[in-house]
């Protein structure tokens, strides 16, 4: 039996433009529900992903200064608590908030720093590839380039 394919631009506008239930998009396409919604959760999920990978590309592009932040955050520290002096569970509910910001910008700064390291990686690779063999790299790079997943992160010119 053969497998039919979802048209996502179609899906897309039956349901973000049109405002159709996915059962009713489902109807309109001669598909599943069930297909309508695995489908739909793989283009969220692959758009999801494709965004939060260019918005870090964007943070490690614009060098996020990791003392500074974490010297503007301990000065905001101590204001707060000196804020909160009076306050014993005002205080604690404050190193709690700025001890999950220190947590979040820790993450963020290792994203950064592994996606900069994968980019230097690759340059290199290619850089190998160029001097040995430009029908290799031209393979290589259109491959590579074909890699959804990567592609936002990392660029090979």
């Amino acid at each position: 039996m053969e497998k039919k394919r979802i048209n996502d631009t179609l899906l897309i506008k039956l349901i973000d433009k049109e405002h159709l239930s996915q059962s009713a998009a489902a109807r309109k396409m001669k598909v599943s529900r069930q297909a309508v919604s695995k489908r739909l959760m793989e283009i969220r999920g692959r758009q999801t992903k494709i965004i939060a990978t260019k918005k870090l590309e964007e943070s490690v592009d614009r060098g996020f200064d990791a003392i500074d932040q974490l010297l503007a955050i301990n000065k905001k520290t101590h204001a707060i608590l000196d804020a909160a002096a009076s306050d014993a569970d005002l205080a604690l509910k404050a190193l709690a908030e700025i001890r999950q910001q220190l947590k979040l910008a820790s993450d963020l700064y290792s994203q950064m720093y592994s996606i900069k390291v994968v980019n230097e990686f690759m340059t290199v690779i290619a850089d190998i590839l160029k001097d040995v063999d430009d029908d290799v790299y031209r393979e290589f790079q259109k491959r590579f380039n074909n890699q959804r997943s990567i592609r936002p992160a990392v660029r090979l010119n």
